[in-house]
């Protein structure tokens, strides 16, 4: 989980270096949002995953 979230970061990093202006603002803030929902439900099911393997 951890690799798929590090490289989907990267490659949002990556666009700012590409500057596709195609897409209308909505769509963009309704990706990020997913993007960033879904971020933190890994991170949180990571977190998870930790506190079971440790008791």
């Amino acid at each position: 989980m951890e690799v798929a979230l590090t490289n989907a970061i990267e490659q949002l990093n990556r666009l700012e270096e590409i500057k596709q202006q195609d897409y209308p603002m909505d769509e963009i803030l309704r990706f990020f949002t997913f993007f960033y929902t879904m971020e933190e439900v890994g991170r949180k099911l990571q977190k998870m995953a930790g506190t079971l393997i440790n008791k």
